[in-house]
C-alpha cells in the first residue's frame, strides 16, 4: 500500500451528480459481489459528487459503466448531450487485486474465525478500499471529477463488477 497524500476536494454545484447509474456485465457474480454491486449502486444513487470535465458535460447525468476485455468503459448522458471514456484495467489492476483477495479472506473469516481476527482482516481491506478509491479519483481526473465517497462507492462498484483475480 502507498502513502497518499490528503487530496484536496474539489467544488461541486447543484448539478453535479450521477442521477442513475446502470452496470453491464458478462460475467456472473458470486452473490457476496452481487451483493457488493447492489450497495455500492444504492449508495451511489443516493449520495455522490460528480463532474464530467472533458469533454465538458453539464449534469446530473446518467451512467452506464461497462466492463470489456482490458478497460472500464463510462457512458454519460444528460439533459447537455452525451459523453464517453474508458479507464484501461491495467490502470488499476493491482490494487482491485489485492483488494479482491482481501474481499475473499474476510468473506471467508466471518464464517469460521474470532471477531478479533475478522476485525484485522476488514481493517487490511477497508484500507486497501481507500487506497483504491483514491487512485480511481486520480484515473478518473482527466475525464471527471468525483469526491471521496463517490470513488469509494465507485472503487467498490467496479471491483463488483469485474472481480480481478
Amino acid at each position: 500500500m502507498s502513502d497518499a497524500s490528503p487530496r484536496i476536494e474539489p467544488e461541486f454545484g447543484q448539478t453535479d451528480r450521477l442521477s442513475q447509474v446502470q452496470v453491464e456485465s458478462v460475467d456472473v457474480l458470486d452473490p457476496q459481489y452481487e451483493q457488493e454491486q447492489q450497495v455500492a449502486l444504492y449508495d451511489l444513487t443516493e449520495e455522490n459528487r460528480f463532474r464530467q470535465v472533458d469533454p465538458p458535460l453539464c449534469g446530473p447525468y446518467q451512467m452506464q459503466v461497462m466492463a470489456e476485455e482490458r478497460r472500464f468503459q463510462f457512458c454519460l448522458t444528460s439533459d447537455a448531450g452525451k459523453a464517453e471514456f474508458s479507464l484501461p484495467l491495467s490502470a488499476m489492476r493491482r490494487v482491485m487485486s489485492a483488494y479482491t483477495e482481501a474481499c475473499d479472506s474476510y468473506f471467508d473469516a466471518v464464517k469460521s474465525l474470532a471477531p478479533s481476527q475478522i476485525e484485522k482482516i476488514d481493517e487490511e481491506r477497508r484500507a486497501l478500499h481507500l487506497e483504491g478509491a483514491a487512485h480511481l479519483a486520480e484515473r478518473l481526473a482527466p475525464n471527471a471529477l468525483v469526491d471521496a465517497h463517490t470513488a469509494r462507492r465507485l472503487f467498490t462498484l467496479l471491483c463488483a463488477l469485474k472481480p480481478v483475480r
